[in-house]
């Protein structure tokens, strides 16, 4: 399976166009069922974006390129072919965390967090120099917590805190 699912990231160029079109709509029953109070379908939708990340990822692991990092070149920040998609991914849980804080829903707070901390780990073993991939997820994790934080949230930080010292063999 995962030969055939390098050859077709290989050899079709929509692949990442109908992934993030996928993507995002998982994002939007997400942000929706936040809105809607229906935690169950949000916590489903932020678990097969999650997924759907770790397959991608695993697929990628033997092929991937890794070059500095665009809109900082000089520092030393790399980024790799992938991020088109994880950037995204990134981006989404980004904002169903902002909704989640908006409508006091630690839970799902904790959830979008969490999954950006499973990308990042993910990231981490790809092997070779993926470590240093792991700075974004990381940054993207820090706003969401913050977010959290000044909402008063004090629930999400408490529990991310203790789920990244558990975790984070792979981050940091």
């Amino acid at each position: 399976m995962e030969r055939v699912e390098t050859l077709i990231y290989q050899t079709n160029p929509r692949h990442l166009e109908l992934l993030a079109i996928g993507l995002g709509e998982m994002a939007e029953i997400a942000s929706r069922a936040v809105s809607k109070g229906e935690y169950y379908a949000a916590e489903k939708a932020i678990s097969s974006m999650t997924d759907t990340a770790v397959r991608y990822l695993n697929s990628r692991k033997k092929n991937f390129a890794l070059y500095p990092e665009p809109s900082m070149p000089l520092s030393g920040l790399i980024t790799g072919d992938m991020d088109r998609i994880l950037s995204l991914i990134y981006e989404h849980l980004l904002e169903i965390n902002r909704n989640a804080v908006e409508h006091k829903t630690q839970t799902i707070s904790i959830k979008a967090i969490e999954s950006l901390g499973v990308i990042g780990t993910q990231l981490a073993t790809l092997g070779g120099q993926s470590p240093r991939l792991t700075w974004k997820p990381i940054g993207y994790l820090g706003f969401c917590i913050t977010a959290a934080q000044e909402s008063k949230l004090h629930d999400v930080p408490r529990h991310e805190n203790s789920y990244i010292r558990n975790n984070s063999t792979g981050l940091i």
